[in-house]
């Protein structure tokens, strides 16, 4: 919906000179400055979010690549999203590890193994290099 509104404003107050339009001006139209938007708008709505001191508006920008990349968001799109021009920097930035994320790998690994194991066994061979008989492997892993 906002992109909506903000597209409104742009149709009803275009401005002439486009390599200056602005999209957020001061109640006079002149850019508005980070000290005003900080102190007439961010303050006061960081604190109805009851959000910690100190969080700034980067911080909202942080915290939305982070969880995007933490719910598995692909890391191309997430630096479209953010207008990275390297997906590195994105990763590198933004893509720290959360709580939960070595015991959630530990279980990938696992399930990786088990299914080298399962095929593995079809050739009489499991993951760890050893030779098992392949009667035993099969029957090890349910296979007929």
């Amino acid at each position: 919906f906002l992109v909506d509104i903000l597209a409104e404003h742009i149709d009803r107050y275009p401005d002439p000179d486009q390599a200056r339009g602005l999209v957020f001006t001061s109640s006079d139209g002149t850019p508005l400055r980070r000290s005003n938007f900080a102190r007439r708008v961010w303050a006061p709505a960081a604190t109805a979010a009851a959000l910690p001191d100190g969080a700034t508006f980067h911080h909202l920008r942080h915290a939305c690549a982070s969880w995007l990349i933490d719910a598995g968001a692909n890391p191309l799109e997430v630096a479209a999203k953010l207008r990275h021009t390297r997906v590195t920097t994105t990763l590198s930035v933004y893509g720290h590890l959360f709580p939960g994320t070595d015991e959630r790998l530990d279980a990938l690994l696992e399930e990786t193994q088990s299914r080298a194991n399962v095929r593995g066994a079809r050739d009489g061979r499991a993951m760890d290099g050893t030779v098992t008989p392949i009667a035993d492997a099969r029957k090890a892993a349910d296979l007929p």
